[in-house]
């Protein structure tokens, strides 16, 4: 919400310190998304030897072909 927020005044007012705004909250929210990813994923991968076909049924679909 807080980057469309700052995407939309930027384009509405294009200024130096908006588009320092809408930087700023591009690289938080892709910050918060790459260690969720990597949160995620670490989870899965600590299932152990039980946990194979899950980590696989997991991580195929991001693999690509």
């Amino acid at each position: 919400m807080n980057k469309s927020r700052s995407r939309n005044r930027y384009l509405k007012w294009p200024s130096r310190e908006n588009f320092l705004a809408l930087k700023k909250s591009k690289n938080k929210s892709n910050d918060v998304l790459r260690k969720t990813k990597k949160r995620y994923f670490s989870d899965i991968s600590k299932g152990g030897s039980t946990g194979k076909k899950l980590f696989w049924d997991k991580v195929k679909p991001f693999m690509s072909t």
